[in-house]
C-alpha cells in the first residue's frame, strides 16, 4: 500500500452536528467534530515529519532507520543531502514500509546479517541518535 490510506467508514461514523446529552459525557462539541475530521484527514496523508506520530509503529521505524542510513551516508560524503530525505518520504503513504510476504530466501538472508552494531560498521560508542526535530 504505497498510497495514503483512505477512510470511509471512519468519516461516515463522525457526526455531522453536536451532540447534547444530561450526560456530560455523551455530548460532543462542534469543535470536538472538528479536531476528529482534521486528524482524520491527516492520517490519510502521506509521510511528513509532523505527521511522523501518526503513522504505524513500523512505517516510524523505517522511517528513522532510512532517515538514520542517509545521515551516515551524507557524512562518509557518499548520500544525497539529509535534508533531501523527507522529500523522498513524502511519497511513502502509511503502510509503504509493511512486508508482505516472506519467502525462505529472505528469512536466510536476515538469519545472517551482523548481530550488532559494530559488525554493522557502527564505531563502538559512535552517536547514532537522530532526530526529526531538525526537520
Amino acid at each position: 500500500a504505497s498510497t495514503p490510506v483512505s477512510s470511509p467508514m471512519l468519516r461516515s461514523m463522525i457526526p455531522s452536528q453536536p451532540v447534547m446529552s444530561a450526560k456530560p459525557w455523551n455530548c460532543l462539541t462542534q469543535r470536538s467534530i472538528d479536531e476528529c475530521r482534521h486528524l482524520v484527514a491527516e492520517a490519510e496523508k502521506q509521510w511528513a515529519p509532523d505527521r511522523h506520530l501518526l503513522f504505524t509503529p513500523n512505517d516510524r521505524r523505517a522511517v528513522m532507520q532510512l532517515l538514520r542510513v542517509g545521515k551516515r551516508l551524507e557524512l562518509d560524503g557518499t548520500g544525497i543531502f539529509i535534508d533531501l530525505w523527507p522529500q523522498v518520504l513524502s511519497f511513502c503513504g502509511r503502510g509503504w514500509f509493511e512486508i508482505e510476504e516472506v519467502s525462505a530466501k529472505s528469512a536466510m538472508s536476515e538469519e545472517m546479517e551482523p548481530a550488532n552494531d559494530k559488525d554493522r560498521g557502527f564505531a563502538e560508542g559512535s552517536d547514532r541518535s537522530f532526530s526529526l526535530s531538525r526537520f
